[in-house]
């Protein structure tokens, strides 16, 4: 089962960049022009995968959905990021930011001279998931800001395993 959540993305003005919104003030990775701010309102890619990650370890034992469909850079952003996670925790590297930057160098670009700038792009996206992995972790990063994590009986997960033990049921 995947859970749908719309990172916010858009495409800058001056070279028409694709843009995952990592932060409230942000320069275009590719341009350097300096973004507005932006509202509040618009969760960041961090919040985004977090909350997303959380929810699939628990589900079904790993960051990367079941089945996930990519249909902007938002998204693909956040399939790079769940890919990476179940790495490191499958590899234990003892230096994560060097592990990171191996894995970013792996990813193909199709058009390096048009879209070269996103390896930078990922990186940062993922590195702040990394900072927050390492310290304070994810669970506590989001009781900070969230507050506590809903319980077992909450109606929304109670419901979604209701629906998944229809689905197993269904194809089995």
């Amino acid at each position: 089962m995947s859970l749908r959540v719309g990172p916010f993305w858009f495409t800058c003005k001056e070279c028409y960049a694709g843009i995952v919104l990592l932060d409230y003030e942000m320069k275009c990775p590719k341009c350097g022009r300096q973004i507005p701010v932006f509202p509040k309102e618009k969760t960041l890619f961090t919040d985004n995968a977090i909350s997303t990650m959380m929810f699939y370890k628990k589900d079904h034992g790993s960051y990367q959905p079941l089945g996930f469909f990519i249909e902007n850079i938002g998204y693909e952003l956040l399939s790079f990021t769940y890919a990476f996670f179940d790495l490191l925790e499958k590899e234990q590297p003892e230096d994560k930011k060097l592990f990171l930057d191996k894995y970013i160098n792996n990813i193909e670009i199709d058009n390096d001279e048009r879209d070269g700038y996103l390896k930078k792009h990922y990186r940062d996206g993922i590195a702040g998931v990394l900072t927050i992995y390492e310290n304070p972790g994810f669970k506590e990063y989001l009781e900070d800001k969230y507050g506590p994590m809903p319980k077992e009986d909450n109606f929304l997960l109670s419901f979604l395993k209701k629906v998944r033990r229809w689905f197993s049921n269904l194809i089995s």
